[in-house]
């Protein structure tokens, strides 16, 4: 006789039915590369300024268009407004609102377990990841570690706590690894040595109070 264990599939339910409302807030550029955006506002997404960002010069915002798409595919015109190559974000608004409800924003804790999501295969839709704040120790531009997202399709993907609240957007990429943000700081620079030792595949979070205080 198979057991079966009913309050470990209870379990995955309520996480894969918070994962689908949390869902609503991840939304994708109409590239072919399928860049993340996060809403963090009825009217505000934000993503990384890396890689296909990049172009985008900080000092001419509200000069830039771009199309966003939320996962029902229906389409959000949006400008530039704030960009951060340093911290590593873009911010774009619409006016017509990305959401009826925005999300909560919230302060990370160390190790809180979060939820990423983002778009590892861009020809099908999100998958989430799991993960926890290796530590609140900030880098020179004020970002936080955690245990996972450094992987292809999360960057600009939103981090998630489990009561539903928004910590922040992963900006990690393939040089997160060498402590990205670590300029002269000494007493900081062997203790993120370590975590990035002890998680090779972290992610580089950039914290929600940040990307408010850029865009409100």
């Amino acid at each position: 006789m198979v057991s079966v264990n009913i309050d470990s599939f209870k379990a995955v339910a309520k996480i894969d039915d918070r994962v689908h409302k949390l869902a609503q807030y991840l939304f994708c550029e109409k590239s072919d590369t399928k860049a993340c955006f996060t809403v963090i506002s009825t009217h505000h997404a934000a993503s990384f300024y890396h890689g296909p960002h990049k172009h985008w010069d900080p000092k001419s915002t509200g000069n830039h268009t771009m199309t966003i798409c939320n996962q029902a595919g229906q389409e959000f015109q949006t400008k530039i407004v704030a960009c951060n190559p340093e911290v590593d974000f873009v911010i774009v608004s619409s006016d017509v609102p990305f959401v009826t409800v925005a999300p909560r924003l919230c302060l990370p804790n160390k190790s809180e377990r979060y939820i990423l999501l983002g778009y590892p295969k861009p020809n099908t839709g999100y998958e989430a990841l799991e993960g926890i704040i290796t530590s609140v120790l900030l880098d020179d531009e004020g970002r936080l570690r955690g245990s996972r997202g450094s992987q292809r399709g999360y960057n600009g993907g939103p981090m998630f706590n489990y009561k539903g609240e928004l910590l922040g957007i992963n900006v990690a990429d393939k040089s997160s690894q060498q402590c990205i943000g670590l300029s002269n700081r000494s007493t900081l620079e062997k203790p993120f040595s370590e975590i990035n030792d002890a998680f090779p595949s972290l992610s580089v979070m950039v914290p929600s109070c940040i990307l408010a205080s850029s865009s409100f």
